[in-house]
């Protein structure tokens, strides 16, 4: 005889919400994935648990199932004050965002409970890995500030001290997960996942193209930082236009009838003007030493020309436009790349795993890019520009640009890696 859900859970009849929680909470920490892949019907235990807990959590399935297994509790048929409850929760959905009036056949129109799939949750912005590394930043700042107290604490000891935190944070998470705090997590079979994580190598590559072309072109110097020059002075130049054209428009539209009519329309006329001031003084002859040419000349170190060269059509720098035009598909690429890449190898894993039921291992996929994400960062908050790494006579000294430029190149690599071990999850599935 099949077991009923409260055999399952393991609790009476009469338990409250509070004891169905908990009792969820230890039956599935039994049950964790990776510690029962040898059981061939672990899985299986998995989905009957969680459905014992969807239904008796749900006050009108838990009664309706009752009535069909005839189990005896100690509560009483739904009173007054039941029906009233229940209609507080109803309000409670509603109001929550996760109701809707329905017509139900053969009862009219009723509240229905639904769940929208695009609501934004905790979940949405929630990973595994921002808890360990706020948990990191912690231990790190109290075992330094340990050490200090007796010793004092060299950059290479502080570095160290951040890395095994880092670790132990990883393998400790493994360990206490799920966390109070947390959901726990339970692998559905195996399905083909929804996530898609081809753009951001498609971003990379253009954004890595464009980089490598402008080093081929002038090693001394690399699109990198001519983009951040443009991207910092174009928008000093616009702001500037932007305050002497939006008066002029309007002074514009007032003295001349003809020109606009609105007060809106003005706003309008003043933008364009300052917009196309702009472009005036950054893209011709006209802005003599203020065009973005000569402020690249001027301020970097290469000569404005890091993928085409300086052509000029009449007034106009044509081969600053079109460098400038580079320059941003450089940045937004290269920027959209690392974030996809950061998301992808941070919070991919663990929805592959515990959504779709793929073998991967979370914490290893995470570590690769986080290791050197860290001491980037670590470098950078401690002002160190370069790290020495003593390997026995040895000494290997790293700035931080090129632990930097390393990861760079790294990321687009290990997320190509990840690609290929999920495409190779059918063959090493053995449900």
């Amino acid at each position: 005889m099949p077991k009923t859900h409260y055999e399952i859970l393991d609790i009476s009849p009469d338990a409250t919400e509070d004891e169905i929680k908990r009792a969820y909470r230890q039956k599935i920490h039994e049950h964790q994935p990776g510690g029962n892949d040898d059981e061939p019907d672990a899985h299986e235990r998995v989905l009957r648990i969680r459905a014992a807990k969807e239904t008796l959590l749900d006050p009108r399935a838990r009664r309706r199932y009752d009535r069909v297994h005839d189990i005896q509790t100690g509560s009483e048929e739904p009173s007054d004050e039941t029906a009233s409850h229940d209609d507080s929760n109803m309000i409670n959905l509603i109001t929550g965002g996760v109701a809707q009036l329905r017509t139900v056949p053969g009862e009219g129109k009723r509240w229905v409970a639904t769940h929208r799939p695009h609501t934004i949750t905790l979940d949405v912005v929630y990973s595994p890995t921002a808890v360990r590394l706020a948990i990191t930043v912690v231990l790190s700042l109290a075992v330094t500030e340990a050490i200090r107290a007796i010793n004092t604490v060299t950059a290479a000891t502080e570095l160290g001290v951040v890395l095994v935190s880092l670790c132990t944070c990883y393998v400790g998470y493994g360990v206490l997960s799920p966390l109070p705090f947390e959901e726990p997590r339970s692998r559905e079979q195996f399905t083909r996942t929804s996530i898609t994580i081809w753009p951001v190598l498609v971003f990379y590559s253009g954004g890595l193209g464009l980089l490598w072309t402008s080093i081929l072109i002038d090693p001394s110097s690399s699109g990198i930082e001519y983009a951040v020059m443009t991207l910092l002075y174009v928008p000093i130049v616009c702001i500037g236009c932007l305050i002497v054209g939006i008066p002029g428009g309007i002074l514009l539209g007032r003295a001349m009838p003809l020109w606009t009519t609105k007060p809106f329309q003005e706003l309008q006329s003043g933008i364009a003007l300052g917009v196309l001031g702009s472009g005036i003084v950054l893209f011709t002859t006209v802005g003599q030493d203020g065009t973005l040419s000569s402020f690249v000349e001027t301020v970097g170190s290469n000569q404005g020309t890091p993928w085409l060269p300086m052509l000029r059509v009449g007034p106009l720098h044509l081969g600053s436009v079109l460098n400038f035009g580079l320059a941003v598909g450089l940045f937004l690429s290269l920027t959209v790349g690392v974030a996809g890449a950061l998301w992808a190898l941070t919070t991919v894993p663990w929805r592959d795993r515990y959504e779709h039921g793929y073998r991967v291992r979370p914490t290893v996929w995470n570590l690769l890019v986080v290791v050197p994400l860290v001491i980037v960062m670590w470098m950078w908050i401690r002002s160190v520009t370069v790290l020495s790494i003593p390997i026995g006579l040895i000494t290997i000294e790293l700035s931080r640009s090129v632990i930097g430029g390393g990861l760079l190149v790294a990321l687009p690599l290990f997320v190509s890696a990840y690609l290929l071990r999920r495409r190779l999850e059918r063959l090493l599935d053995h449900e």
